[in-house]
């Protein structure tokens, strides 16, 4: 059975700890249920500890470096009585903020949350003229990505939409530096991520975030500000339904060119999930990586989660599952993995002005992005074609048929800059032995897509097409057509061998 002890300072009995949970204190044996030994373990009658209390001393400070808890040591005069408590009492570490915030009023008001780099803590200022004002004071110990300058500028004049700067500099953080800012709110609010978690994922919660982030990055562009990301919980959700940025920790200036910034490479400020693919694979920093943030920020309000960064690059991204072909509009131009063919700013503020599809902006080509694509498309039926096998299927259409036939060899060229190379080669040497150009589009089908249709009539042929064909020529001079059975005997003396060379498999 274990032994009952207690804590000296509070008193509460714990049978499984060796540490008060809430004071750190070293735990004594109950008087009622000791056997009449009320020294503490470990410790002499002169106040040294024993050989034995050593792992006890390594299990109490990883305790106290957990609660961020720090000892201290009595010191007594030559005639004072020695203390009551423990000699290795503790004490809770200096305030984390710095001496300039506490002489502004601020003190901490909640516990700290760490996590990727970041430590953040609420804290409050009383106001002379209503309750006191609350804020979020932040150590980034990777450091801030906003220069001083944005900051000196953000803390003289606010911007609209995103939280006030109260306060930013560096501190020593256990002998290392780490940058530090003090944001507040003008009003209250939830962050995204509650906001995500209370709802349901559905296209019309995306539909009713989608306007509200335009406007907050048309906002903070026309301040010069340009966010590097977006992600949920850094977004609150006020009561007056705006969205706002709580935070000025990643922040640059707008720019023109992309730009190269090597501090990308390792920092937590910079969620991989949520950024663009540009600054976590190449750390430039273009004009519209925010737009890549939006777009996933979209995908988890409609799906419930955002995009991997595996599936845009080869764009298996299912927009096909949203039953709104304009929200998916959007998304397909705002998850574009490059750059450079991405929408901008002005290109989502149209999209949301608009009322149909036609309206919006071109999207880039998405079937591009699929393993084996061309890159670039060639055009057939006035549809541009990325793949081999989407091409082919219409191609072979009754109506696309002589188009196809014709241009037969600028499909193999083309052909060759995709997966099916080999094949398009095989052909070519098949046109070059004389082979017809029909045979050779049935060929490349057959192999490319298996399910084609191997005969005419398989190929779904109207009336016209069908009384063009050798089947309907042979049914006319069944009924005697003069000039039709001519044609067939024309046919029947002819030397066809050429056409119908055979071609060997490949090997």
């Amino acid at each position: 059975m274990s032994q009952l002890l207690r804590c000296p300072l509070c008193g509460s009995g714990f049978t499984d700890e060796d540490y008060c949970p809430q004071h750190g204190t070293l735990l004594v044996p109950d008087p009622d249920h000791s056997d009449g030994d009320t020294a503490m373990a470990g410790v002499t009658a002169t106040g040294k500890t024993t050989p034995e209390e050593a792992p006890r001393e390594r299990t109490l400070a990883d305790f106290m470096s957990r609660l961020g808890l720090r000892r201290i040591s009595y010191q007594t005069g030559a005639g004072d009585a020695e203390p009551h408590e423990p000699q290795d009492a503790v004490a809770e570490l200096p305030d984390p903020l710095p001496a300039a915030m506490q002489e502004d009023g601020w003190r901490i008001d909640g516990p700290v949350r760490s996590g990727d780099g970041l430590d953040e803590w609420t804290v409050a200022r009383d106001q002379a003229d209503g309750p006191p004002l609350s804020g979020h004071y932040r150590r980034f110990r990777t450091g801030a990505l906003t220069p001083d300058t944005l900051y000196r500028r953000l803390a003289a004049n606010p911007a609209p939409h995103l939280a006030r700067v109260w306060g930013y500099g560096t501190v020593d953080v256990r002998g290392a530096r780490a940058d530090f800012e003090l944001t507040a709110l003008p009003g209250g609010g939830r962050t995204l991520v509650h906001w995500c978690a209370d709802s349901t994922a559905s296209e019309q919660r995306a539909w009713h975030l989608l306007p509200r982030l335009v406007e907050l990055l048309r906002v903070l562009a026309g301040e010069g500000l340009q966010p590097l990301t977006l992600e949920p919980a850094q977004l609150v959700l006020t009561d007056d339904d705006d969205l706002w940025l709580s935070t000025a920790g990643a922040l640059g200036q707008g720019t023109t060119t992309a730009d190269y910034h090597p501090e990308f490479e390792r920092s937590a400020l910079l969620p991989r999930r949520w950024t663009a693919p540009e600054l976590v694979q190449q750390n430039l920093l273009g004009t519209n990586a925010a737009i890549f943030s939006l777009g996933q920020i979209l995908a988890q309000a409609a799906w419930g989660q955002p995009c991997a960064h595996a599936e845009v690059q080869i764009g298996a991204v299912p927009f096909q599952a949203l039953s709104d072909a304009r929200l998916a509009h959007v998304l397909m131009g705002c998850l574009w993995p490059r750059p450079a063919e991405r929408w901008a700013l002005q290109d989502l503020i149209q999209a949301v002005c608009a009322d149909t599809i036609a309206a919006m902006p071109a999207i880039p080509p998405w079937e591009s992005l699929a393993p084996g694509a061309s890159s670039t498309a060639f055009s057939l039926a006035g549809t541009a074609f990325w793949r081999l096998e989407k091409l082919l299927a219409t191609a072979v259409m009754p109506n696309h048929w002589r188009e196809a036939t014709t241009r037969i060899g600028a499909i193999l060229d083309w052909a060759e800059g995709t997966a099916w190379v080999g094949q398009a080669q095989l052909m070519r040497s098949a046109l070059a032995r004389g082979c017809s150009t029909e045979w050779v589009l049935t060929a490349l089908a057959q192999t490319v897509l298996p399910s084609v249709p191997t005969t005419w009539r398989g190929l779904d042929l109207s009336d016209a097409e069908a009384s063009r064909s050798l089947a309907g020529l042979a049914q006319r001079a069944l009924r005697r057509h003069e000039a039709d059975m001519e044609t067939i005997r024309e046919l029947f003396e002819a030397d066809l061998r050429g056409a119908f060379v055979p071609v060997a498999p490949p090997s």
